[in-house]
């Protein structure tokens, strides 16, 4: 299991709790830049926390509990 950043772990809480987003989205509430976004959403990804269809970004299912028990300790 890995260990996401501080970045990364907000990025996947955000996505967890609104559903689906854009990435432009995510970088204005989150007060980041959006190529920083991009970036943490495609090492999500590829990790298999998020997907992106259509030009949206979700978390995958219920196996990202992000907190105690997940990868955002």
């Amino acid at each position: 299991m890995i260990k996401l950043s501080e970045e990364e772990c907000d990025v996947l809480e955000f996505l967890l709790a609104s559903g689906r987003n854009t990435a432009r989205s995510v970088a204005e509430t989150l007060q980041m830049s959006p190529a920083t976004v991009v970036e943490i959403l495609k090492r999500l990804e590829t990790e298999g926390l998020v997907k992106q269809l259509n030009g949206f970004w979700s978390a995958q299912e219920e196996r990202n509990t992000g907190g105690k028990n997940g990868k955002c300790d």
